[in-house]
């Protein structure tokens, strides 16, 4: 067999087939709604093969930020939070969606609980850079992540895995492919993952916390009903139920909002574990992962079906598409402990239920012509409905044991018209322009202390883009122009003389000059984009309090004004047939330009009231959160060809993420939260596989996270403590597959 490098790390995706010599291969993304060279599309794209994800210990969407350096990907438990280029949202609420779209091929995932998924049968996952509000359209205000699953061919393929680790960890996925008949295909696809927690509680309840429980169905069918009609046909189902994201710990370091209650009502309220509550009774927190002290006692419960039916039709130089999705999902979430402790002073629960259906016709040409072009329409609608729970059982202080928020329901309505097209002007130069034109609508209805109310506020935007595109022999380079729109909403709850108003959109301006070139006879690739940002109205999220009569409230206001602006590239080199080096680096500056904000702190208040204090102040001039100023990641890629033909690739993975805050904190006040700043981290992963020379088994050993480096993925300030979660401490394990 011809000596192959089976795990090239790459940055931008490419597999490198080695032969006399390395050469990397044509990759091949659909950023653009059609089939084209990576190289030849004029936007910021890291796209990555599925085995490439398993070199580089990335299991879920979430582990995407290890190799993509503009990419940020928090959680709060199970809801996502991707941030890419600094642009994001952190808490997506029913009347409120994520500023990065994520996709599964042509299904759009309106809602953050499902984004964060396991990769059981994935071809490549692209990130696609900054606003997509032509193509994409919807929330795509920072960029869009799109997971692009396999598709069965005629030809019989199965494939079984097998993997175990550390904290319990025990890994089972399963793949097959085969034709049903001369012109229907199959596949179906399984994976099931569980561990034990990460989080140590040391306290009555669950024995441990951030614990693992998911499984994930997928199937695809695709029919080749004529030579100019095919369809395909995909559903899958996802049920989690784990502790996910529920290892709090405390990282105050300041003065508790409970130390100042009237002396009345109890004791003080101590510094770190022994804490005192209020009516005398002592409640620990935990200060590490493996030292939990925390009230939680349930898990999480998720379950999402989706499906998706694509027909495209080839017409005389046009090929028409037909894409019709379905989604439902159902989620309870116990773990948000928002006090860190052993007691129950601030732990949230909450409820939410949501179905979307999605419809969109498009038209792509398909001629050899210096015109290609692209257009749509696509339509939207939603329902849902969500609830809040406050459990304060052990606060007892009239009015505060347990809360329940209003109840919301929401129904969404969107609908869009797009289009783009390139004219080449000759070999070298050509011209995209395109535009989208989006109109969305909102229907609130809400429980109240005086009883229901209801609300409704519509939004429209016109997102252009033009692109001038310059192409010789090894290369390009691009200059354009983008804006993207997200839609506005409504806040948590929604509630007359608290949140009896809607939140205005936002839409944020691009300017980017990019380069991309094929070197050194194909062994070095490079790709960089020098960008501009100019942000209005951006959606920013406070943290939760709790208002008497009211319950939990997550307040949204509009800043008026944000700009920032950076460079990112992605280097791949194999500077010989054994060699393969990736690099990727993002180095950026931000600010507001213009924010009069009120965000909540954790602060000493007035007792009782909203336990969160509201602190007027003027942001501008701060960085934009989750933001860092420097992120980069190189991994290197060997593999020993031995005896037989037996084969041995090697991945090391180094990724490091610069200093950025997890929320905005006024400067100027005398109670600044250090502790809501991410210290900058490093992670290195490695996998070493031993493959036999037909392929037909392999078994590898792996390890992320190996210097056991402490990051969060979370941090909250609350009334009664800053609260953390912690990311992943140093795993390892094996994999053992075997191939049909």
């Amino acid at each position: 067999m011809p000596f192959k490098h089976r795990y090239l790390a790459l940055a931008v995706g490419a597999t490198l087939s080695i032969n006399a010599q390395a050469q990397l291969e044509e990759v091949l993304v659909t950023a653009q709604k059609r089939s084209e060279s990576l190289q030849d599309v004029p936007v910021a794209v890291s796209a990555f093969q599925g085995d490439q994800l398993e070199a580089f210990g990335v299991a879920d969407t979430q582990a995407l930020a290890v190799v993509t350096p503009s990419l940020v990907f928090n959680n709060r438990g199970t809801v996502a939070q991707p941030f890419i280029r600094g642009i994001g949202t952190t808490l997506s609420l029913l009347g409120l969606e994520p500023s990065v779209a994520t996709y599964v091929d042509d299904q759009y995932y309106s809602r953050p609980t499902g984004s964060i998924m396991e990769l059981p049968d994935i071809e490549r996952i692209e990130v696609l850079k900054g606003p997509q509000g032509t193509l994409y359209g919807r929330n795509a205000t920072g960029g869009a992540i799109r997971v692009i699953t396999r598709d069965p061919t005629e030809e019989f393929e199965a494939r079984v895995k097998l993997s175990a680790g550390n904290f319990g960890y025990f890994g089972l996925s399963g793949y097959t492919q085969g034709g049903l008949t001369d012109n229907l295909y199959a596949n179906f696809s399984v994976l099931h993952r569980q561990r034990d927690g990460f989080g140590e509680q040391q306290v009555q309840g669950l024995d441990d916390l951030d614990d693992l429980d998911t499984q994930t169905y997928r199937s695809k069918l695709v029919w080749d009903a004529s030579d100019a009609v095919t369809a395909k046909l995909a559903v899958d189902y996802t049920k989690r139920e784990d502790t996910m994201g529920a290892e709090t710990i405390d990282v105050t370091s300041s003065k508790s909002v409970l130390g100042s209650l009237p002396g009345a009502i109890g004791n003080s309220w101590a510094e770190g574990p022994g804490r005192f509550p209020p009516f005398g009774n002592t409640f620990e927190t935990g200060k590490e992962q493996d030292e939990v002290r925390s009230g939680v006692d349930g898990d999480n419960e998720i379950e999402m079906f989706n499906a998706q039916l694509r027909v495209d039709v080839q017409l005389d130089n046009v090929i028409f598409s037909s894409m019709s999705t379905y989604q439902d999902t159902d989620s309870e979430t116990n773990t948000a402990d928002f006090d860190a402790s052993a007691g129950v002073f601030s732990d949230v629960y909450d409820e939410e239920n949501n179905e979307a259906f999605s419809q969109e016709f498009q038209l792509v040409s398909d001629t050899d012509g210096p015109l290609s072009w692209v257009a749509g329409v696509y339509y939207f609608e939603s329902e849902g409905d969500y609830q809040l729970t406050f459990d304060a059982r052990d606060l007892v202080v009239a009015g505060f044991e347990t809360v329940v928020s209003p109840r919301s329901d929401l129904d969404v309505e969107a609908w869009a018209v797009y289009g783009q097209a390139t004219y080449a002007f000759n070999d070298a130069w050509s011209l995209t322009l395109g535009g989208r034109y989006s109109e969305e609508d909102k229907d609130i209805t809400a429980e109240s202390p005086s009883g229901p109310i209801s609300d409704s506020d519509s939004w429209d935007e016109f997102t252009p883009t033009a692109t001038l595109q310059y192409d010789w022999d090894t290369g390009m380079a691009y200059a354009t122009y983008k804006m993207g729109f997200k839609s506005g909403g409504f806040a948590y709850p929604y509630v007359t003389g608290f949140s009896d108003a809607s939140v205005d959109q936002e839409t944020l301006d691009m300017y980017e000059l990019g380069v991309k070139a094929d070197l050194l006879d194909d062994t070095l690739r490079v790709s960089a984009a020098a960008y501009f940002y100019d942000y209005e109205d951006l959606q920013v999220n406070r943290n939760a309090g709790l208002v008497p009569g009211v319950g939990v409230v997550i307040p949204v206001e509009n800043a008026g004004g944000a700009e920032a602006y950076g460079l990112d590239a992605d280097i791949t080199w194999a500077p010989t047939a054994a060699l393969s080096i990736a690099a990727g680096f993002n180095l950026m500056d931000s600010e507001y330009t213009d924010y009069q904000a009120t965000p909540n702190v954790y602060n000493t208040t007035t007792f009782p009231g909203p336990v969160v204090a509201a602190v007027n102040y003027d942001a501008e001039g701060d960085e934009l959160i989750r933001a860092p100023g420097f992120s980069g990641f190189l991994s290197l890629n060997y593999e020993w060809q031995l005896a037989g033909g037996a084969y041995m690739p090697l991945t090391v993975t180094y990724s490091y993420t610069g200093e950025y805050d997890f929320d905005l904190i006024p400067g100027d006040a005398s109670n600044r939260i250090d502790e809501n700043t991410q210290d900058s981290y490093s992670l290195v992963n490695a996998r070493l596989a031993y493959h036999s020379a037909d392929d037909r088994w392999s078994i590898a050993a792996w390890g992320n996270n190996l210097a056991d480096e402490e990051y969060f993925d979370e941090v909250v300030s609350f009334a009664t403590a800053v609260r953390a979660t912690v990311g992943a401490p140093r795993t390892y394990g094996l994999d053992i597959t075997f191939n049909f």
